[in-house]
């Protein structure tokens, strides 16, 4: 006679493979978040300062930071290109710009290194006294 030897059920087997399921794609979606393309996540700093528009050309405009802005404490002039102004649309100024003008100009913080020359200028208005 033959003894048949009592096994683990069937569904505890199917349950251990469930739960290691679970867990690895959970384990994925978790890395998923933590990896995501961090530049999305990152809110632009708007700056801006006062200068003085020291010439103006086709394609730029050559400016002077006022005395007692950061911005002057890192270069004592700007060349501002003027070509991706024009396509963000963000006022009348460019086209009627002036030498002697002051100006506020409004640029995003962590795309911009002043003091290498490197704006990126989001607007400009023309500042009356």
């Amino acid at each position: 006679m033959c003894i048949k030897k009592a096994g683990k059920p069937i569904w505890i087997k199917w349950a251990v493979i469930a739960v290691c399921l679970c867990l690895v794609f959970s384990a994925i979606a978790t890395l998923r978040v933590f990896e995501g393309d961090s530049t999305t996540h990152v809110i632009a700093t708007k700056m801006a300062f006062e200068a003085k528009v020291l010439e103006v050309r086709d394609d730029a405009l050559v400016v002077e930071p006022l005395e007692g802005t950061p911005e002057r404490d890192l270069t004592e002039r700007l060349v501002i290109g003027t070509e991706d102004l024009a396509e963000l649309h963000t006022n009348e100024y460019v086209k009627n710009a002036q030498a002697g003008d002051t100006i506020k100009v409004y640029y995003l913080k962590e795309d911009s290194d002043i003091s290498h020359g490197m704006i990126a200028v989001y607007e400009i208005d023309h500042v009356t006294y």
